[in-house]
């Protein structure tokens, strides 16, 4: 299981949505079967879901499998885990795209506290997480905050993730919209 999952990962930085999509569905539906419903991995295999889902202009669907994926994390793990900022900040970023951008704010905010309480404050996921609450304030039209968070994380998003990535494409296209530097 483990295997296809690493695989639809792979295919999902290449582009290969589809492909990684069939695969995805497969290792959550086979997780399931043979580690519960409940299970830790069956919750990340619903974020990885999302995260596809989204990428390929699904909001819905996407937001459905990151909700599912924090409450079996959380359930799993206790809800101060900083695994389980992962699903908040993914459903924020989807929050942006349908408009709810307070609603995404109060997620993002609620993801970085708790990547920021179990993370080095350089690592990848804490700026992920702070482009996602910069893309939510941009949307209320704070932009000097916005600004302020996009300047301390979209460069190390860069470095860590490379700058074709889909999450890093999006925190740049926020930095400009700020007016700041994705380094």
């Amino acid at each position: 299981i483990t295997l296809r999952n690493n695989l639809a990962v792979v295919l999902m930085r290449r582009g290969e949505l589809a492909e990684a999509e069939s695969l995805l569905r497969g290792v959550l539906e086979a997780r399931e079967r043979v580690l519960g419903a409940d299970h830790q991995y069956v919750g990340q295999a619903h974020h990885t879901l999302g995260g596809l889902l989204h990428r390929t202009g699904r909001p819905h669907g996407a937001l459905e499998e990151f909700r599912a994926a924090g409450r079996i994390t959380e359930a799993a793990l206790g809800a101060e885990n900083a695994v389980t900022a992962f699903p908040k900040v993914g459903q924020a970023s989807v929050l942006i795209d349908l408009g709810r951008a307070a609603e995404a704010a109060a997620l993002a905010r609620e993801g970085l506290a708790r990547y920021a309480g179990a993370l080095p404050d350089e690592h990848w996921r804490v700026a992920q997480a702070r482009g996602v609450l910069a893309g939510a304030l941009l949307a209320q039209g704070r932009r000097v905050e916005a600004g302020s968070l996009l300047a301390r994380g979209c460069g190390r998003l860069r470095q860590a993730r490379g700058a074709e990535d889909p999450l890093v494409r999006r925190a740049a296209a926020w930095a400009e919209r700020a007016g700041v530097s994705c380094g």
